[in-house]
């Protein structure tokens, strides 16, 4: 999800988004690129950096994922508001346990 709210980003940024380390990230994005879901580039400029990108199969899943979510919210009677908070919480949680 926090790719596909900003294309073209750093692996440095990505993992920062999500609370883990570049360690971690490296092997996530090699399985999801040998997938066809994301593309790694080298940054122009910085030949040390490379901007991660969803392909347009990438994207299509994630609408897909965004659209069976929304299904399931309106099936169990959650608001669009209460789910974002749901998960507001969860992600607290998942922090605080660091």
């Amino acid at each position: 999800m926090a790719l596909a709210e900003e294309d073209r980003v750093s692996i440095s940024t990505l993992a920062s988004k999500l609370e883990v380390s570049k360690a971690t990230m490296t092997p996530l994005l090699r399985r999801l690129e040998a997938k066809g879901l994301l593309s790694r580039e080298v940054q122009v400029g910085n030949e040390r950096q490379k901007v991660v990108s969803l392909t347009d199969t990438g994207r299509s899943i994630w609408t897909k994922s965004c659209s069976v979510s929304s299904d399931v919210f309106a099936r169990i009677g959650l608001t669009l508001a209460e789910a974002d908070e749901i998960i507001r919480i969860c992600a607290k949680i998942s922090t605080a346990r660091k």
